[in-house]
Parts: C-alpha cells; sequence; structure tokens
C-alpha cells in the first residue's frame, strides 16, 4: 500500500517518567488512528506494505515496533533517525521531529543562497537554521522555547482560578478591564514577543557570523498546530524586512517529511539490492 494514502494528523501516545507515573496525552492511540485512516481510505490494516514512524515521546520505541510487528516483519518499518535521513547537522543529536520537518522546510522551500529558519510551534517551539550546500542539507543551529500550548498548561496549574477561563488567541488590545481578557492578551502577545525577538537575534547572529549577507534574506517557515493562531502577526511584522522573509506557514510538513525520508530509505534499498546482484554475479567470474 503506499503510505502516501495514509497521512493524517499525527498521533501521541502515553510515556512512563522516570518516577514511573505516566504523561497522558489526550489523542487518540495508535491503533484507533490507524483504523480511522484505513476506514477513511477504504483500506485494511493487512493492506499496509510498508510503515515510517518518528517519535520524541520517551520509552515508546518499544511499544511502536511491538504494534508495528503485529502485522509488519521488521525489515518493513523504520524509525526516523539521523542514520537514515538525507540531512546532516551540526547540532549533536537533535529530536527526530526537527529533522523531518527541516528536510521537508527545504526541499519544499529552501534555495541554495538564502537559510530557512524553520519555527515548529509544539510542546516546545523549536527555530531551525536549515542551509544548503552543494545539494546537502544542513541543520546549522537553533533554539529551543517552551511551547505556547506548555507555556498555557503551565500557568493553568500555577493559577487554577484562572485555568480554562481564558484562550491563547489575539485580543483587540492588550490593555483591557477583564481579567480574563487580560490574561489572553499576556498570553498572545507576551509569546509573540518571545518568537519575535528570537528570530531577530538569530538574524543578529547569522548577518555577524556572514552567513547571512544581503540582499540575501532568512525565509521563515512556519509549521506546528499552533503556529496558525501567531501566523498572521508574525508575517505583518516582517513584511518590509530586508533580511527576514515570511516564506510560507505549512502544516504538512511533519507528514511530507517522513515521506519524503520513506522514498529515500526505498531508494537506498533499491541500491543496496542491485549491489548484491552484482556481487553475486562477480563471485561467479
Amino acid at each position: 500500500m503506499d503510505t502516501g494514502a495514509l497521512i493524517g494528523k499525527p498521533e501521541r501516545l502515553e510515556s512512563k517518567k522516570p518516577d514511573g507515573s505516566t504523561e497522558t496525552y489526550d489523542v487518540k492511540t495508535l491503533t484507533e488512528c490507524l483504523e480511522r485512516l484505513c476506514f477513511v481510505t477504504k483500506r485494511k490494516l493487512t493492506d499496509i506494505s510498508f510503515a515510517i514512524y518518528v517519535t520524541v515521546v520517551q520509552n515508546t520505541e518499544a511499544y511502536l515496533q511491538k504494534f508495528l510487528n503485529s502485522f509488519l516483519t521488521s525489515d518493513k518499518f523504520i524509525e526516523v533517525g539521523y542514520g537514515n535521513v538525507p540531512l546532516r547537522t551540526l547540532v549533536p543529536h537533535p529530536g527526530a521531529d526537527r529533522i523531518v520537518t527541516a528536510i521537508a522546510a527545504e526541499k519544499k522551500h529552501g534555495s541554495d543562497n538564502e537559510p530557512l529558519l524553520v519555527i515548529d510551534f509544539g510542546t516546545a517551539t523549536t527555530l531551525d537554521v536549515v542551509e544548503r550546500e552543494n545539494d546537502v542539507i544542513f541543520i546549522t543551529g537553533g533554539t529551543i522555547a517552551i511551547g505556547p500550548i506548555t507555556m498555557k498548561a503551565g500557568f493553568d496549574r500555577a493559577v487554577p482560578a484562572l485555568a480554562n477561563k481564558y484562550e491563547l488567541k489575539k485580543t483587540e488590545r492588550v490593555v483591557s478591564r477583564n481579567v480574563f481578557e487580560q490574561t489572553s492578551a499576556g498570553a498572545y502577545y507576551g509569546y509573540l514577543g518571545l518568537v519575535c525577538r528570537l528570530i531577530d537575534d538569530t538574524v543578529k547572529e547569522l548577518v555577524a557570523d556572514r552567513r547571512l549577507v544581503s540582499p540575501d534574506s532568512l525565509n521563515l517557515v512556519l509549521t506546528g498546530g499552533p503556529s496558525v493562531i501567531f501566523q498572521e502577526d508574525i508575517e505583518a511584522e516582517y513584511s518590509n524586512n530586508d533580511l527576514v522573509s515570511f516564506k510560507a506557514s505549512d502544516y504538512e510538513l511533519m507528514m511530507e517529511g517522513l515521506f519524503i525520508i520513506y522514498k529515500y530509505n526505498m531508494l537506498l534499498r533499491e541500491h543496496e539490492a542491485k549491489r548484491q546482484v552484482k556481487k553475486k554475479e562477480l563471485s561467479k567470474l
């Protein structure tokens, strides 16, 4: 089955903390996710011929492999890792999710002369500088900040009187007389300011390192669910900036990156199979 037919919203699982407690994510299980996707595509679970997955949730690899082994042999699925992707990184051990989105962003929105700043809004918000040199994709540096939803969840736990009584959304005014609007404004504009400050300082450092020289610009690519909350204001902030250009808001980077890596690995396997055939032929001479 073509894995492209099963592209859907990524799902996350429970993970065990070091103290033995369980950290739960409010999403459906993998089985339910695949069953739903199979129903939509009018397929059966047994029609799946190959799987590729990425996880940064601790202690889920064994569960995922056991699940996939229930209908696939071990050579029919891969976990994304640094050794099986068309990318090099100057950042030691970046999260596999960052690798996937960097590859997709560069393939879709990159160019030889202008670096990308891929901003992925999630549990953590990551900012990765992605560059291409001689057709090789590099993550050359980055920043990690707390994610907006994680920030809100932490605030809700610390201030239960306001928990779930405000939204992380743009408000008409920063100053208001309603405590819930005040909290929404502080969360939205405070987080927007955090992201814009990180973008501005990234530009300053790239210019200082002479990795960003006018008339080239740093192209912003936003991804991750919460990115839609801030997209409009980030795009407006950099609409007339000589060194920063808003390139795209692309929610599908994770899924598309996985498919690119899948095709890359299939090509590697094809080349290896041909090499083995040639080796056998030579051994008979």
